[in-house]
């Protein structure tokens, strides 16, 4: 099993003091991504330690450590960005843990989640059977069971 998680893509650089601008594919990463944490760029999994990072325009602005100048991070556009899924202390939903689970909804079935869309630094829609989009947010999502494989719903009245 791979040890690291995907999370996104260095797009390209910010000013010239050598912030990257990172795209990550998806919301709710915000706890992880703080300064301190360690990143892994490309396939040979380059760790990179985050002294800086601030959200701006769809995109998070990190500095790493030991980087001072444009120079520095010209190379790493392009790069894939992962987390070391050890160094990841909390639960994280991903596409890839969510596709295919079940959807209920007061014990019925909606269907299978399809996609997880990304809207915005905070916002994610869970896509099931590629009809019915819901907000993947805590006060819509009851239970996420991967024993089940199956996610409980607890709606407003009106939203489906």
């Amino acid at each position: 099993m791979n040890e690291y998680l995907f999370i996104g893509k260095i797009v390209g650089t910010h000013g010239i003091k050598g912030e990257v601008k990172l795209r990550v594919e998806y919301a709710g990463i915000k706890e992880l991504l703080k300064v301190n944490t360690n990143l892994y760029l490309s396939s040979k999994y380059l760790k990179k330690k985050i002294i800086k990072i601030r959200y701006h325009k769809r995109n998070y602005l990190v500095l790493f450590d030991e980087v001072d100048n444009i120079n520095q991070v010209l190379s790493l556009v392009g790069s894939n960005v992962y987390l070391k899924k050890d160094e990841i202390k909390d639960v994280f939903h991903t596409k890839d843990t969510l596709l295919g689970l079940k959807v209920l909804y007061k014990s019925k079935l909606l269907g299978h989640v399809t996609n997880l869309l990304v809207t915005g630094e905070e916002n994610q829609l869970l896509e099931i059977d590629s009809k019915i989009l819901i907000p993947f947010q805590k006060m819509f999502v009851k239970k996420i069971d991967y024993e089940e494989q199956e996610i409980l719903l607890d709606m407003i009245e009106g939203l489906i």
